[in-house]
């Protein structure tokens, strides 16, 4: 009995060693393998470049090396289009890859999990879907069959970012992006762009950042953007955070030349690539023809290329005034609608002479063409005073259009009469003034003065 249980034993025992040499022969082949892949990478970067489906055109490398922990850099690596013209030049960079995909030589582009890029160029174009022209990475996802609606139009296909079996993460280190639009002729440079985001394909995008200076399409000092973008619904879904600073209104194109700076921040919703962008703008002054504001905040909204501005309040000329307006993005197209209150004569004219509170109504309306900008209203003020003259009331309507400033209906009143006339203009810097008359209030009496 003894002697069967221990022949029993030493038989387990073998197969147990057994198992642990044939795991550890299983290991060793498997970092020799990685071993060999580590010294042969550029070998395999040429292999899986040349077999890759992603990226339309040529993609070339200097110097590539790795370890066998699938940590890999590189240097000088560059895309360049089916023209030969460069998409993306990183100088150098890093990345890892899963050691069993570089073993097995199953690449996909779930083998990399993390990537560095330094000081990148890359001059990306996107056209009316969003996608990045010569980028093949999003799956097409089919619309779901639904027999109850109507049969839908089969030319629009569903935007979708989703990448199949993907979780990585990508850095980027003082890069630069231009980013185009083929069909909206938007254009957008941004400098010293420093960010990290985390891609998982079966949960959502995690997004950290930021920029230097701008410019483009809109120009400024810097952006943010912070949140997610989740992949879980069938289209993705934005939630978040943007921050810009010091935004120069001029860029916009409204031919103001507004070199006053704007700040915001706003919260990004909505499916791609439709975003709803909400938000607050402040201003510490805004300066355009004949009016001065400080201390200008409001509330913006921007979808489909077009910002809408409301609740907007600022102080002017020891007054106070409320507007609201839109700007389309594209055609340079605007209105705004301003309305002031108390507006202090004196700090408007600079001159201690006529003194009275002034109440505004104004609308400034462009097409897009700058010389087509108009800028009309009425305003009329309370009682005051021109110097000694003493008067009641002054009342007139304007009309501003590329330097043809033209006032009607201009009314003083006053004890001694009330003084009109039809027109006073000032065209191109030279007044043309009307008819003037004075009319007695007891009598109705209408005397021609001037």
């Amino acid at each position: 009995m003894f002697a069967f249980i221990k022949n029993a034993w030493h038989n387990h025992t073998k197969k147990i060693i057994a198992i642990i040499v044939l795991l550890i022969a299983l290991n060793a082949l498997f970092w020799w393998l990685a071993y060999l892949a580590s010294i042969h990478a550029a070998e395999i970067f040429n292999r899986v470049i040349s077999d890759q489906k992603f990226l339309a055109g040529t993609v070339t490398v200097d110097r590539i090396s790795a370890n066998i922990k699938g940590a890999v850099t590189f240097e000088n690596l560059q895309w360049k289009d089916r023209e030969g013209q460069p998409v993306v030049v990183i100088p150098s960079g890093s990345f890892k890859v899963r050691i069993w995909d570089v073993v097995t030589k199953q690449f996909s582009i779930g083998t990399v999990t993390y990537a560095e890029l330094d000081n990148a160029v890359m001059n990306l174009k996107f056209n009316d879907k969003m996608h990045i022209v010569g980028l093949r990475l999003a799956e097409r996802v089919p619309e779901k069959k639904n027999t109850a609606k109507k049969k839908q139009d089969k030319t629009k296909e569903p935007f979708n970012i989703r990448l199949k079996d993907t979780n990585m993460v990508l850095k980027l280190v003082n890069c630069k992006i231009t980013a185009t639009s083929t069909k909206k002729q938007r254009k957008f440079v941004l400098n010293d762009v420093n960010t990290t985001i985390h891609y998982n394909s079966k949960d959502k995008i995690n997004v950290d950042f930021a920029t230097g200076k701008f410019g483009g399409t809109l120009v400024g000092d810097g952006v943010a953007l912070h949140g997610t973008i989740d992949l879980k619904p069938r289209i993705a879904v934005y939630n978040l955070n943007l921050g810009i600073k010091e935004l120069d209104p001029s860029s916009l194109g409204t031919g103001l030349n507004i070199k006053d700076k704007v700040t915001a921040g706003a919260h990004i919703v909505g499916d791609l690539p439709d975003p709803l962008i909400t938000g607050r703008l402040a201003m510490k002054e805004l300066n355009i023809p004949a009016l001065h504001f400080t201390g200008l905040k409001g509330d913006f909204r921007y979808q489909d290329g077009l910002i809408t501005a409301t609740s907007v309040h600022a102080d002017v000329y020891g007054g106070n005034c409320d507007a609201y307006g839109s700007f389309a993005l594209d055609s340079k197209a605007y209105d705004v609608y301003v309305k002031g209150h108390a507006l202090r004569s004196e700090i408007a004219a600079k001159s201690a002479l006529i003194r009275c509170a002034i109440e505004l109504d104004l609308t400034m309306k462009c097409n897009g063409d700058n010389k087509s900008t108009l800028t009309y209203g009425s305003f009329y003020s309370g009682s005051g005073s021109y110097a000694i003259l003493k008067f009641d009331r002054i009342s007139a309507s304007f009309s501003n259009q590329y330097k043809n400033l033209v006032f009607s209906d201009v009314l003083i009143e006053s004890t001694a009469g009330d003084i009109t006339t039809p027109l006073l203009s000032i065209d191109d810097g030279k007044l043309h003034l009307g008819k003037i008359y004075l009319t007695n209030r007891d009598t109705g009496m209408k005397t021609q003065v001037f």
